[in-house]
């Protein structure tokens, strides 16, 4: 993780990898860490749905501080590639894939302000898709 000298934002942090990158931001003692889910239930965080523009650019108005955002949204797949369906497929897309993208794009401001921010890449939320 890069230098914490301001604010991080952690995606998805409920769950899989998003808890580490709290405690890690934390431990490296981040001026203030922004934790959000789509389901808030584990720490005291916010609600963020990287698939809904409106919760997005809420986010990004809660946010104007961060230096550092931790992209970690996502959700697995819903079934093997052999059962799932196209609504399911195009919904996974969504979820890993362009909402990652447009959470990005709409903090890219706010990050361009701020020398020495970044948005970590995060190449496996689009993993491959398990076939039984």
């Amino acid at each position: 993780m890069p230098s914490l000298d301001g604010a991080v934002v952690v995606t998805g942090a409920n769950g899989g990898s998003g808890t580490p990158f709290v405690h890690e931001a934390l431990a490296r003692v981040a001026v203030k860490v922004y934790v959000t889910a789509r389901s808030p239930r584990v720490w005291d965080d916010e609600t963020l749905d990287v698939t809904d523009r409106a919760s997005i650019a809420a986010a990004v108005a809660a946010a104007a501080d961060v230096t550092v955002l931790v992209n970690n949204a996502g959700a697995p797949p819903s079934a093997s590639l052999l059962d799932v369906t196209e609504a399911n497929i195009r919904a996974h897309m969504e979820t890993n894939f362009f909402g990652p993208v447009f959470l990005a794009r709409a903090f890219a401001p706010v990050l361009a302000a701020k020398k020495g921010s970044t948005t970590p890449s995060r190449p496996e939320k689009t993993r491959s898709w398990p076939t039984s």
